[in-house]
């Protein structure tokens, strides 16, 4: 037993003497680790070697063993279970310490090394951290672990993290799971796999220093035996609208899968492998600060396999306050020349089962329309290349992709293919489609629903294919849709309380939330309480609009720092992001004062004036400051003789008037009495349209509280329904109603157009 077991003691002790990380039971782990992934791991580069050494030993024991049995049955059986490491670490030390203190003669040297053998080799100590160690990382029967929110933070290399990466943990089940749960999320976008089934995609992404994980639960998808959880997580070292930006990638995890008596646990990372996408490349930006298309080659090796680091973080770490997105597969309608047809315009995922004729490249094109050859009209840049080996694969498609239309082209090489499509959305309340006598109506508000559906995601977005953006307008104007029929009303809470989380230190709001650009829209931030008074109005929590009550006192503390002697709302401290956006409709800005933005401005006093009511506070200061507003807006950018409000002003001239502009004014009760109201009307009847439906739904509202329904459905009608008349499925960003120019769709599904859902219940039907 001396001869047998010595060399795995000597050289396993030796191996763990190189390492920085002198725990032998570490190395332990990692060995038994290489060997249950039958040697598809790759350590490091000392441990390796003496990896190599003991594993030729092992098999020349087992060879030897099969010939003359030296070891009883169950050694046999457990050969590699980390147990048996420690006893051949062990045995041959106590062997070796045996001998030496035979030779010895000296009692007194005698028993400095015992006393020695009992603290250094068997101290307290080391039987806690072996307990800690066997029974929190291999069982997780620690009271910590895992039912708490621990986690553990882990990546690769630096000088690899950008691009896509790849995670692995594999383990044997040995009993039918009762519970299995993976808490993850990622400092980017990442997908989730389990036995090679794509299970979720994500995260959400949260206001820094805050970042939330999801739970998913993978009860029904462990099976006996063999499993693999795998995740790909794509971390960018550019800024984009989306999300923030994190200076360093990183993947978090946590949860654990219950095997009986014991729990295969999540958080060890040293049971996760790591690998780097090499031959995933990122193609042009779809959009300024956008993602990017992909060119990835499917014919690559595959990339080795690698122990993954330890990270720390010091971000506050949540649950998702909102509910798992969900996947919807669709039927893929096949047309010629490889296109294929979704049925309308959606946002998710695509997956292919190729056959080739040898290696391929394939491109997949996205687009809303197909042109008068019946191809893809592309759109925004969603053009991404594919490099199939020979044979058959199966591909899933990473980055999300919107679209209604998508050609496949290739150059003959493609023998068969199958397209898969699975939607993506956020699940919420919707009432079904009323029923309405004209076939206009009912396709107008479908038009209107599945734009509502395409955008809302991990957080409300403005436009799905394009940046994903969640600006404080579209929120707006989403929640109006989305609270309609009095629900959803904890959607619309998580989108104004993320707002709060990114104020600015002056009290204003970036224009999107959350985010890797610095951009500041003014009429965005007067909009925020104008968002928190409806969602008051639809029956909200007082007690969430107290915790807002903070937020909305430095807003309106932010607005005054900005005001003119007559109380005029403009870029008093030159701010160098000041972009005065009201809407893609062109209105005259040539004077100081922008009147839309001081009718925003009255907007958001009056808001206040309403949230300050509602929890018994005093309002008569805003009060005050909302009525010399509007005074002075009357006498200074109001043109009397024609009866609209100018669309910018200065202390002696005014500007042209618009649509736009005077929309906002009826929307908000600003002209004297209905009777100025309706000749205001009266000066645009010719032309009641704007350039998006943003602004547009301003001047249905303005008509109807006018009292003029008839001519506001009859508006909605043309509107919206010329877009469905040019084959629209979602709402467009703009849309250009005259008859002397081309329409403009801009991008093809944008959340600030969906009004019609909330404009028909105003309109009683």
């Amino acid at each position: 037993w001396f001869f047998v077991i010595l060399p795995f003691g000597l050289v396993f002790w030796s191996g763990v003497c190189f390492q920085e990380e002198a725990r032998w039971w570490s190395v332990a782990v990692l060995w038994v680790r290489k060997h249950e992934l039958e040697g598809k791991l790759q350590l490091p580069f000392l441990l390796e070697n003496w990896w190599m050494i003991y594993d030729w030993l092992g098999e020349l024991v087992v060879k030897i063993d099969n010939v003359f049995p030296l070891f009883p049955t169950f050694i046999r059986v457990e050969w590699w279970k980390k147990e048996l490491i420690i006893v051949f670490v062990w045995l041959p030390m106590l062997l070796i310490w045996t001998k030496v203190m035979f030779k010895i003669r000296s009692k007194k040297i005698k028993m400095g090394f015992l006393i020695l053998l009992v603290l250094y080799l068997l101290p307290l100590g080391f039987w806690v951290n072996r307990a800690v160690d066997n029974v929190v990382v291999k069982t997780g029967f620690d009271w910590r672990l895992p039912w708490s929110d621990k986690f553990v933070w882990m990546w690769g290399e630096d000088e690899e993290s950008s691009g896509q990466t790849y995670f692995e943990y594999e383990w044997w089940q040995r009993k039918k799971t009762k519970k299995a749960t993976i808490k993850l999320s990622c400092l980017g976008h990442h997908q989730l796999f389990i036995n090679g089934e794509t299970i979720y995609r994500g995260p959400m992404f949260g206001v820094l220093p805050k970042v939330y994980y999801d739970q998913i639960d993978l009860t029904k998808y462990v099976r006996l035996g063999k499993n693999k959880v795998s995740i790909i997580c794509e971390y960018t070292d550019v800024t984009v609208h989306e999300h923030e930006f994190y200076e360093k990638p990183g993947l978090l995890i946590g949860g654990y899968i219950d095997d009986g008596w014991k729990d295969h646990n999540l958080v060890d990372r040293r049971l996760w492998q790591v690998a780097y996408l090499t031959g995933i490349k990122n193609k042009n930006r779809i959009s300024a600060n956008a993602g990017f298309a992909k060119k990835i080659d499917l014919s690559s090796e595959k990339e080795v396999l690698k122990i993954s680091q330890e990270k720390s973080f010091s971000y506050e770490v949540l649950p998702r306050p909102l509910d798992l997105l969900e996947y919807e597969k669709i039927n893929v309608n096949t047309l010629n020349n490889g296109v294929s047809d979704l049925g309308k315009f959606m946002p998710g995922y695509l997956s292919l089962d190729v056959e080739t004729n040898g290696e391929c490249e394939v491109g997949i094109r996205w687009g809303a329309k197909l042109d008068k050859n019946g191809l893809v009209e592309e759109y925004f840049g969603q053009h991404d290349i594919l490099i199939f080996p020979n044979g058959t694969t199966r591909w899933e498609q990473f980055s999300r992709r919107a679209g209604r239309y998508i050609y496949i082209e290739e150059n003959g090489c493609v023998k068969n293919i199958k397209v898969v499509f699975k939607r993506v959305g956020m699940p919420f309340n919707q009432s079904g489609v009323p029923t309405f006598t004209h076939e206009v109506d009912r396709q107008i508000y479908e038009l209107s629903l599945n734009t509502l559906k395409n955008n809302t995601q991990n957080h409300f977005e403005d436009c799905v294919e394009r940046e994903r953006a969640m600006y404080l307008g579209d929120v707006l104007a989403m929640s109006k849709c989305l609270m309609a029929n009095g629900k959803n009303l904890d959607l619309v809470a998580g989108m104004i309380e993320r707002f709060s989380e990114g104020q600015n230190s002056d009290g204003s709001f970036p224009s999107m939330i959350p985010s890797g650009v610095d951009q500041f829209i003014p009429s965005y931030t007067l909009q925020w309480p104008v968002l928190l008074e409806l969602y008051l109005e639809k029956g909200g929590e007082i007690e969430f609009a107290e915790k807002m009550y903070p937020i909305l006192e430095k807003l309106l503390g932010w607005a005054e720092e900005n005001e003119s002697e007559d109380g005029f709302i403009y870029n008093k401290n030159k701010r160098e992001q000041w972009w005065s956006f009201i809407d893609w409709t062109t209105t005259d800005d040539s004077l100081s004062f922008s009147t839309p933005l001081q009718i925003w401005y009255v907007a958001a006093l009056q808001s206040s004036i309403e949230i300050f009511s509602r929890l018994d506070r005093d309002g008569s200061e805003i009060g005050g400051r909302a009525e010399k507003l509007q005074l002075a807006l009357l006498n200074r950018a109001y043109k009397k003789s024609l009866g609209v409000f100018a669309d910018s002003f200065n202390r002696s001239n005014q500007s042209q008037a618009s649509l736009i502009t005077n929309a906002l004014a009826g929307k908000f009760n600003l002209f004297s009495n209905v009777k100025e109201s309706k000749k205001a009307i009266n000066y645009f009847t010719v032309n009641l349209f704007t350039d998006s439906p943003f602004s547009q739904t301003w001047v249905i509202e303005w008509l109807i509280s006018a009292g003029e329904e008839k001519l506001a459905l009859e508006t909605m009608r043309l509107y919206w329904g010329n877009m469905v008349n040019e084959g629209a499925t979602s709402v467009f960003e703009r849309f250009r109603l005259t008859s002397s120019e081309k329409f403009d769709r801009g991008t093809f599904s944008h959340a600030w157009g969906c009004g019609p859902m909330y404009l028909y219940k105003e309109l009683d039907f």
